[in-house]
């Protein structure tokens, strides 16, 4: 059993007990109650390390534990959820750029793994997805970013809660040829049950639920956890199960007697009504088996990778039969990732994030040639990305590249991480394109980014960052609970068509104060003219992006937001601090604007461009050439 793929998330809905407890007319304030819950969780884990250590492997269970809390103090966990769920996205800018959605002031409602999908009919709509802490505690239901008009406005809209459930996160988002959109998430009962539901849309924005995907109940003292599914649809005309959408997921059978993992089992099921019925589970893999990957062929195979812990190794497991019975292949082993203080594999030291050997791939539906990416602690060094590809359904592998700094590629300088791995296949121009994150834009190696390559191809693309700003994840530091770690995710999503890439990640803004969902829409050429991502909605001010970085012109673009409208300056500093030039002064509106600056008579150089009121200010990082 792998020591740690999940991090507690009991920690990060209670980060409000940093607040003074507080009471009005009786009733517990949010942060009051936070710390009663919070008091009680570490108690009880501190008194039963086996409930502990299965916290730290499940999220399902961790979910359970705030429920128990809930029961036994009598504290609804309404009382918990503080902020509205009602937001709903401001115009952002046209395609080819960058937006941040749902943005959530609270550290402990951090969003983080993220899903994105284009609808194949009518790419102008595209949805995403990611965890949100308060769909859990207020049952508001899981939220649904949308877009009509390829990233120029977006929205919030609600999946409704499932009759006897909440909803519990781990979105997956994909589109069928058809145009029907799905939405898998994890369900969460009050009796400790979980489940998986997948809904449909044909618009992203009026969502129904199918029925739960797990049918068989448990015997007496034996509880099941469905955790980490993931989800594709048979887009081939040619297949015998054209349109079939497949799930596959982890099933964890806990003994409630001793709180221990009695059975670990990776699971596939199909539909052929839209996700209203499924097909009994096909069992494709037991024991520490964690983060599934899964695509169809070009006729009709499934093929599902994962990674199995102890041997460290990564496998694709290929069917040639729908789905009821599989090869099995080894891809490449891996190292795990250095444990922070909470035990967890995790990158940028003792309080750094949790971080995962994630693997990802994608089919070329004409050739049925395999793009195979999965992480690494590369050496223990740094953690790098191997690239891999199979023309015989996995059976055998030809490394191509590792992606990644140092030993790996000596002329780039110190190493660096690039890790979240995911691979999406452009069907018409062939492109393999990867998009991850990585700390290559930065030299203490600290702060990340969201990046896309293209894997294959001619001429390889050059990796390219899908945001012009960097962030600190270690600045998202929990303390309530068991955690003190941040949690960016396990994954990163992306989706291709003909005509358009769609990428989503989490980020915090920089603080500690609230974290945030992008996304970035644009081209599959992902040309070099792109606009880094703009705000639409923060608590505090933001210099989203400045482009075209590096500039070669006189005039410069940059986006902000304002949380009221004041007066502001936009001022040019050297690397070292020192003022150069004011190149803007005005007006800023509230909410998010595009201006320009000039730069004229500036100097060749790096710089630091800081846009500053009286009261703030938020920098970037610019070249002028």
């Amino acid at each position: 059993m792998h020591h740690a793929p999940r991090i507690l998330f009991i920690a990060a809905l209670l980060l409000l007990i940093r607040a003074v407890p507080s009471f009005a007319q009786g009733k517990a304030s949010s942060a009051d109650a936070s710390k009663k819950i919070h008091d009680w969780i570490k108690h009880e884990l501190a008194s039963n390390p086996n409930k502990k250590k299965l916290a730290q492997v499940c999220d399902s269970y961790e979910r359970r534990l705030l429920l128990e809390a809930s029961a036994a103090l009598k504290i609804p966990l309404s009382d918990l959820a503080g902020e509205p769920m009602d937001e709903i996205m401001e115009a952002s800018q046209p395609a080819d750029t960058g937006v941040s959605l749902n943005v959530s002031k609270n550290p402990s409602r951090c969003q983080n793994e993220t899903s994105i999908a284009i609808c194949r009919t009518n790419p102008a709509i595209i949805i995403a997805g990611a965890n949100d802490a308060r769909t859990f505690l207020d049952a508001k239901g899981q939220p649904v970013f949308v877009t009509t008009n390829s990233g120029k406005t977006w929205a919030t809209v609600f999946i409704p809660v499932h009759a006897n459930y909440t909803s519990a996160g781990d979105p997956v988002l994909v589109s069928g040829p058809d145009g029907k959109l799905y939405y898998a998430y994890l369900l969460s009962a009050v009796d400790g049950t979980s489940n998986i539901i997948v809904a449909s849309s044909t618009d992203g924005r009026i969502w129904k639920n199918g029925n739960p995907v797990a049918k068989d109940a448990p015997p007496d003292g034996i509880r099941y956890i469905e955790d980490k599914e993931q989800m594709c649809v048979d887009q081939n005309p040619a297949s015998p199960h054209y349109g079939r959408l497949y799930l596959v997921w982890i099933r964890f059978e806990i003994d409630e007697t001793v709180f221990e993992i009695t059975a670990q089992t990776l699971r596939v099921t199909f539909s052929d009504d839209n996700g209203k019925t499924w097909s009994t589970p096909t069992i494709i893999a037991e024991g520490a088996c964690q983060f599934s990957s899964i695509h169809t062929g070009k006729n009709g195979e499934l093929f599902i990778s994962f990674s199995l812990q102890l041997p460290n190794e990564h496998h694709l497991y290929t069917s040639t039969d729908g789905g009821n019975s599989f090869t099995p292949h080894t891809v490449g082993t891996f190292t795990d990732y250095p444990p922070n203080v909470d035990g967890r594999d995790a990158l940028k030291g003792d309080f750094g994030f949790r971080c995962f050997p994630y693997t990802s791939f994608d089919v070329d539906q004409k050739t049925n040639k395999i793009y195979f990416v999965y992480g690494d602690y590369y050496s223990e060094t740094e953690a790098a990305l191997h690239y891999l590809t199979s023309t015989d359904l996995g059976a055998t592998w030809k490394p191509e590249h590792l992606i990644g700094y140092g030993t790996s590629s000596p002329e780039l300088g110190d190493p660096h991480d690039r890790f979240c791995p995911w691979v999406t296949f452009n069907q018409k121009t062939g492109d393999a394109l990867l998009t991850y994150y990585s700390s290559e834009r930065t030299d203490d190696n600290l702060e990340i980014s969201a990046f896309r390559t293209r894997l294959n191809g001619p001429v390889t693309e050059s990796p390219k960052p899908l945001e012009l700003t960097d962030f600190d994840p270690t600045t998202m530091q929990f303390v309530a609970g068991q955690s003190e770690t941040a949690f960016i995710g396990d994954y990163i999503g992306s989706d291709v068509t003909d005509t358009v890439y769609a990428a989503a990640w989490a980020r915090s803004n920089g603080s500690a104060t609230d974290g945030e969902v992008y996304v970035y829409v644009g081209m599959p050429n992902h040309p070099a003219s792109a606009v880094g991502p703009s705000i639409v909605k923060s608590d505090r001010l933001r210099l989203a992006s400045v482009f075209p970085n590096p500039s070669t012109g006189t005039d410069i673009h940059f986006n902000y937001y304002a949380p009221e409208a004041t007066h502001a300056s936009l001022v040019l500093y050297s690397t070292d601090g020192k003022k150069v030039a004011t190149i803007w002064n005005g007006e800023l509106i509230e909410g998010s604007s595009i201006e320009t600056a000039s730069l004229k008579n500036i100097a060749a150089g790096a710089y630091i461009l800081s846009l500053e009121t009286s009261e703030a200010r938020d920098e970037i990082k610019v070249v002028v050439k």
